[in-house]
């Protein structure tokens, strides 16, 4: 199993320790509930449900001292078809990889990114840090988002956020052209440094829309 990312083999565990967790976890969901500004649609029910399970879920996984593999959530409004080809998740090497189509001649995406700490700093591996400077990242980080269309020769950055905690959530319209399009995420700390930078730990970081034009 890696020790940076959730496999299929951690998952029973981090159930169970979900439940020891609960609580903080609902006050989580509560904290970082996601503010559509940034997106033309309105969230609807079933969008705020997965976001709210999200929250729940990268909380628990960060308390089991990994690092969530970062989520864009494709808005119900968008009356989008897609399909996930490529799921680290589920052991898949490189980027999450998604299908669309149904998006019109526009190419508008709008999506909510939920962006998690980095808990893998608590393994003994990669320093064994306490939890509670895990939780100083949380409050001090600069969640970094570039993208970059198909076609393009350099990346757009599209995203300078501050965290929110150790979950954070963010609204964002992506303006996808034909063919692939590439999210990279990051995080800056107070002193500058971070989590690798664009286009590190692809499993972990990078998200990719395969958009068909129409």
């Amino acid at each position: 199993m890696s020790t940076r990312r959730i496999s299929v083999a951690a998952l029973g565990a981090l159930v169970a320790l979900g439940f020891a967790s609960q609580a903080a976890s609902a006050q989580a969901q509560a904290r970082q509930k996601a503010n559509a500004k940034g997106i033309k649609h309105t969230l609807t029910a079933k969008d705020k449900a997965r976001l709210s399970r999200n929250a729940v879920r990268f909380e628990r996984e960060i308390r089991a001292k990994y690092t969530p593999v970062v989520d864009l959530h494709i808005v119900e409004g968008n009356k989008a078809q897609w399909q996930k080809t490529s799921n680290p998740r589920t052991g898949a090497k490189g980027p999450t990889i998604f299908n669309i189509s149904g998006l019109g001649t526009s190419g508008k995406l709008s999506v909510v990114g939920t962006f998690g700490a980095s808990g893998h700093v608590m393994q003994q591996t990669y320093g064994g840090r306490p939890m509670s400077t895990v939780e100083e990242y949380g409050k001090s980080d600069l969640i970094q988002l570039t993208f970059k269309p198909a076609g393009a020769t350099k990346s757009l950055r599209i995203l300078n956020e501050p965290s929110r905690g150790l979950v954070t959530q963010v609204p964002v319209t992506l303006q996808l052209k034909k063919g692939k399009n590439t999210v990279y995420y990051w995080r800056k700390g107070r002193n500058g440094f971070g989590s690798g930078g664009e286009g590190s730990e692809p499993e972990l970081r990078q998200v990719v829309f395969n958009w068909n034009g129409k």
